[in-house]
């Protein structure tokens, strides 16, 4: 039973990160991004490494939360 309260908790956790995480990106609009772009290639390529990253992570999770279903993991 206490693994299933310490799930819980993690999963709350990674509930209010990802909250968080969507409201900042939503913040910031995909205009402002692209003026930041140009005016700073290195900035470019952190934000493609950063949203590689986040893409891996979702994926990882999707995968992790299909696994022991019936549900196909997304490709």
């Amino acid at each position: 039973m206490e693994a299933l309260s310490d799930f819980n908790a993690l999963k709350q956790q990674i509930q209010a990160s990802l909250v968080a995480v969507t409201r900042s990106s939503q913040a910031i609009s995909s205009e402002d991004l692209g003026f930041h772009r140009s005016l700073d290639p290195s900035l470019g390529r952190a934000l493609d490494t950063q949203n590689a990253r986040l893409l891996g992570l979702a994926e990882r999770l999707l995968g992790n939360a299909a696994s022991n279903t019936e549900l196909v993991r997304p490709k």
